[in-house]
């Protein structure tokens, strides 16, 4: 069997993971962009679309301006997040802005339906930029800055804190593009991006918190188990309608177990007080 050394606390196969992931993440970010969103004037935001839009108005590499646009913000890197942190954006920067040079050069261009892309353009750069993401790394650009903030805001996904500051580079986009529809489009190719990473980073099923209010709690939790396979949460509670004492059953399932899930707290406990939310990411076991 294969063996590999760790080299401080981090093996050999993680580290050939963590790049095979960047090689991959950065290759489909830039042919998305390259073959997609750039020759049909869609801005794909942050950096990136600063770069096109000056290549548009100097024609000027975009791989390379990107590349140098970036220089400020990994110099930001490695003050918040750290030296590993800036290693890994170097590269992934560094390859995306050659990758992105060179399907410019040695690709053809998508002259078809400005719609599909926007949509296959805008999955392929949140496809990329997640298997980026997913081994520690970013492309640089509005992404540092989005991993920064998500530092002080970890309410928010990474997806949503991207479009949030993709917004203005849009607007630049359409003014220098003269056309309001390649802001339209860039709305598109953005959200679509945005919805692709998030759902690589936290899961496509989100999944369902049920709270259950009831006094016959024991009885509830069983038939749950027994039923759905689902472990239960017992927490003391006291209604204040009744001022009496209860129990809140909290339990995590999937969207399509809600509805068997709810006729069987019926048939325990009648009275059960429920309540249905949706969660932002369950991770554990039974989940993502």
């Amino acid at each position: 069997m294969l063996k590999f050394k760790r080299e401080g606390g981090i093996s050999v196969k993680r580290i050939i993971t963590d790049y095979i992931f960047f090689l991959a993440g950065s290759a489909l970010f830039a042919f998305g962009f390259s073959f997609f969103i750039d020759p049909n004037n869609i801005s794909p935001g942050g950096l990136t679309g600063i770069a096109a839009i000056i290549n548009y108005a100097l024609s000027l590499p975009t791989g390379a301006t990107l590349f140098a646009l970036n220089i400020p913000v990994l110099f930001l890197a490695f003050k918040k997040l750290g030296g590993n942190f800036l290693i890994k954006t170097l590269f992934v920067t560094a390859i995306t802005s050659v990758l992105i040079d060179l399907f410019a050069y040695a690709l053809p261009k998508f002259s078809g339906d400005r719609f599909l892309a926007a949509i296959f353009g805008g999955a392929l750069s949140g496809l990329g930029l997640a298997l980026v993401m997913l081994r520690g790394g970013t492309t640089g650009g509005i992404d540092v800055i989005a991993v920064i903030l998500k530092q002080k805001f970890p309410y928010l996904g990474i997806g949503r804190l991207v479009l949030i500051l993709d917004s203005f580079v849009i607007a630049l986009a359409a003014i220098c593009y003269k056309e309001i529809e390649s802001a339209l489009f860039a709305v598109v190719a953005i959200f679509i991006s945005g919805k692709v990473l998030d759902t690589m980073l936290y899961g496509a099923d989100k999944g369902r918190l049920v709270f259950i209010i009831t006094n016959n709690g024991s009885k509830v939790s069983d038939a749950i188990f027994k039923n759905h396979n689902r472990g239960v949460t017992v927490l003391p509670s006291y209604g204040g309608f009744k001022m009496e004492s209860n129990e809140t059953l909290l339990c995590a399932l999937r969207f399509n177990e809600v509805d068997s899930a709810i006729k069987t707290v019926r048939e325990a406990d009648p009275d059960a007080f429920t309540i249905i939310t949706i969660s932002g990411g369950i991770f554990g076991r039974g989940f993502e």
